[in-house]
């Protein structure tokens, strides 16, 4: 079977076993199958599985380390609740672009440095939260029938949003590391505000019209909100 380089897989096979189980601990993929079951089978349910995988991985923890981003091949960045390996390249147009495991950053210096890394990749992560959040704003406030006045994304410290008496709403551009769902949560949050300012019932009978399954994506933030204010990035 082959590697991961994000995580370690362990298989424990079994005569006595007649189904296939997956856990997660210490950043390993602990899988529990029957003896018949062969690598390629298992390589075929990890492949279905990945999106489980990759969220299990974040929800523990496993994936929080200290921040030793150096912005050298190989380093690990998150974008909506995965991980993407870091890909420098020459090229003669600046751009940033993700493929289904890596985030390639094409420069024109021969030798970039890091601050023209980390440069290219916080301006990549500001456009794609903010043409994002605006997407699903748009989206959801025809859904609701309410009229906004602007969207702002900024580097918050300590909050994710905010909606004030002018319509305003505000976002953290981090946003954008964590799952789908969890991005679209926040904007049905904040965009519920322009009609309660408040977190009475009301409110939260909104949010839940329009998002059924908003506390399993509330309690996900809540969760993993320091772990991603605090990535290095």
């Amino acid at each position: 079977m082959s590697k991961n380089k994000f995580y370690e897989i362990k298989i424990d096979r079994s005569l006595r076993r007649n189904s296939v189980s997956l856990s997660v601990s210490n950043n390993i993929l602990f899988i529990k199958a029957p003896s018949y079951v062969s690598d390629k089978e298992i390589e075929n349910i990890i492949d279905n599985k990945k999106n489980w995988i990759n969220r299990k991985l974040l929800e523990d923890g496993l994936l929080r380390k200290k921040c030793l981003v150096n912005y050298n091949n190989g380093d690990l960045f998150l974008y909506k609740g995965k991980q993407y390996e870091l890909k420098i390249n020459e090229s003669i147009k600046d751009n940033v672009f993700l493929s289904e495991k890596y985030l390639y950053v094409n420069t024109s210096d021969l030798y970039p440095g890091k601050e023209i890394i980390k440069k290219n990749i916080l301006s990549w992560y500001h456009d794609k939260s903010k043409y994002h959040i605006i997407k699903t704003a748009n989206y959801y406030k025809v859904l609701m029938n309410i009229s906004i006045n602007d969207i702002k994304i900024s580097d918050y410290k300590s909050k994710w949003g905010s909606c004030n008496k002018y319509k305003n709403l505000a976002f953290n551009w981090r946003i954008i590391l964590a799952p789908e769902g969890v991005i679209k949560y926040l904007v049905v949050h904040e965009l519920s505000h322009v009609t309660y300012p408040n977190h009475s019932s009301k409110f939260w009978k909104n949010v839940e019209y329009f998002m059924p399954d908003y506390q399993h994506n509330r309690n996900w933030l809540r969760k993993n909100s320091r772990y991603l204010l605090m990535q290095c990035i």
